[in-house]
């Protein structure tokens, strides 16, 4: 069974790796809307892609089908490693 990290986890494995602190912050929807609205994104593309931020809440995207190692060609690498690939590239 392979563990999904969290995205606490994923601020983890970060800190670790670059031996400083890397935070996970999460503004409520409306801030995230108003953040993406300063950055020049129309609000109607802001409240379509917080869609996704909900499905993701909801679990919808945890789990990688079969299908994505086959579309790859190779198992799907884990949080921990690629973040340590991006390192080293």
């Amino acid at each position: 069974m392979r563990i999904r990290p969290q995205q606490e986890d994923v601020a983890k494995f970060a800190s670790n790796l670059t031996g400083g602190t890397v935070e996970r912050i999460v503004p409520d929807d409306e801030q995230w809307v108003a953040d993406q609205l300063t950055a020049g994104v129309p609000e109607e593309t802001a409240r379509l892609m917080l869609t996704w931020y909900h499905a993701a809440r909801a679990g919808h995207f945890a789990d990688a089908g079969p299908l994505l190692a086959d579309l790859l060609g190779r198992e799907p690498r884990t949080v921990a490693d690629r973040l340590a690939a991006g390192l080293t590239a």
